[in-house]
């Protein structure tokens, strides 16, 4: 018996079924939650079956999660009637019973409504992406949708109501399996869109306040989600910061532009790029709403290590060497820059030394967006392998990839030529 069979055999000595309840009585109860909690976190360490259970909070009504151990239970239960000891055989009926949730899903429609402090002098284009269409909206596109009675779970944010005409609000009509799913999914689109706006109205830009005091270097941030229940708003959610009392951001041509060229090109790419874009352009927005230096730094930082497709085999070095292969001519002063950042951020994680400057992080912005460009609309087409041999070949200089183009060339002949031989 392997230690994941003998783990399980544990677990189903430690109780008896009654009815449709587990009984354990003691000592064998703590032996069960102990081990049950073991199972559990093994189970994490299962890919596919990882993947299931993130899902569940977005099958069920409610985000408790499968992680509280009901899905759990009811193959152990199930196991300890039938007298079956083997990992494997739970791990493959734990699956059918997510699998069964999967495909009995109820899908809803959901109108979201989430304001935003900007403004723009004309209509916008709906944004369409591929699964999502995405409408800003100035406030009396929607102002019949507020309202307020005594009792209303509005009547009691007077800042927010004070200003409400003031914001545009985005509305994102999105089919899901629950309201739980629908945010989640709305909020990764929006976060998607304030990020490219940001980035926009950002690019190669510094801001540096007096007196060292931090300050975020964008405050186009969300703040509270609404749900149209019966063509009347209900407040849903809200994020960290949702205050009332904002700098109003206009979005013009050039800001609006730019974003439907990002998102043409996101569009245009393969699934596991468009999810390298999402991740990196969140990290990019977060770092850029965060007041705090270093934080901000780290969040600009995690953005540049996406956009370089850091895993366990890129280090950290390949992540410098590729920011370093994409801006042609570097200079030595600009090459010290650059190690500079990097041994920033190694002394702040590993030896808990903050010496980031706003100046600092600014610079780290810069490098963060040209990367960014350059990936949007220079890589986004290809695929990830193919990304990474075009950062490779990018670290090489012209006489280099001229050589080796001449022998790639040569064998491509060869093969030609063998394979007119063959036939």
């Amino acid at each position: 018996m392997n230690v994941k069979d003998e783990l399980l055999k544990k677990i189903l000595d430690s109780f008896t079924v009654k009815g449709n309840s587990i009984v354990r009585g003691l000592p064998q109860g703590f032996g069960f939650e102990r081990n049950r909690a073991v199972l559990i976190s093994e189970l994490m360490s299962d890919d596919n079956i990882k993947k299931r259970l993130n899902d569940m909070k977005y099958y069920c009504n409610s985000d408790d999660g499968i992680f509280g151990g009901d899905e759990v239970d009811k193959v152990l239960k199930k196991m300890k009637v039938k007298g079956e000891y083997e990992y494997k055989k739970f791990l493959n009926q734990l699956g059918d019973n997510l699998d069964k949730i999967k495909r009995d899903k109820i899908i809803s429609n959901y109108d979201l409504y989430f304001p935003i402090n900007m403004k723009s002098e004309k209509d916008l284009e709906p944004i369409k992406f591929k699964d999502v269409v995405i409408n800003i909206v100035n406030y009396e596109a929607i102002k019949r949708l507020f309202k307020v009675r005594k009792h209303s779970n509005l009547s009691r944010d007077v800042n927010f109501m004070r200003n409400k005409n003031s914001y545009m609000y985005i509305h994102v009509p999105i089919k899901a399996r629950n309201i739980i799913y629908a945010r989640d999914i709305a909020t990764q689109y929006i976060r998607l869109v304030l990020g490219l706006i940001v980035y926009s109205q950002n690019y190669m830009r510094e801001t540096i306040t007096m007196m060292s005091f931090p300050k975020q270097l964008s405050e186009l941030k969300l703040s509270y989600i609404f749900l149209d229940v019966n063509k009347e708003l209900k407040k849903c959610g809200y994020f960290r910061d949702y205050s009332a009392f904002r700098k109003i951001y206009e979005l013009n041509k050039i800001d609006i532009t730019n974003l439907n060229n990002f998102i043409k090109c996101f569009n245009e790419a393969k699934k596991e790029i468009r999810e390298i874009m999402f991740k990196a352009t969140d990290s990019y927005y977060e770092g850029m709403v965060e007041a705090r230096t270093s934080n901000s730094y780290l969040n600009l930082w995690t953005a540049l290590e996406i956009l370089c497709l850091k895993n366990k085999k890129v280090t950290e070095i390949e992540v410098i060497k590729r920011l370093k292969a994409i801006l042609i001519g570097l200079s030595k002063l600009e090459d010290y820059k650059i190690d500079r950042l990097y041994t920033l951020r190694n002394n702040l994680i590993h030896n808990a030394e903050d010496n980031i400057t706003q100046y600092d992080k600014n610079l780290l912005k810069v490098y963060v967006e040209i990367m960014f460009k350059f990936f949007i609309f220079n890589l986004s087409k290809f695929d990830r392998n193919s990304i990474s041999s075009i950062f490779g070949y990018l670290q090489k200089n012209s006489g280099r990839l001229k050589s080796e183009k001449k022998l790639i060339d040569y064998i491509i002949k060869l093969r030609e030529k063998n394979a007119k031989n063959n036939h």
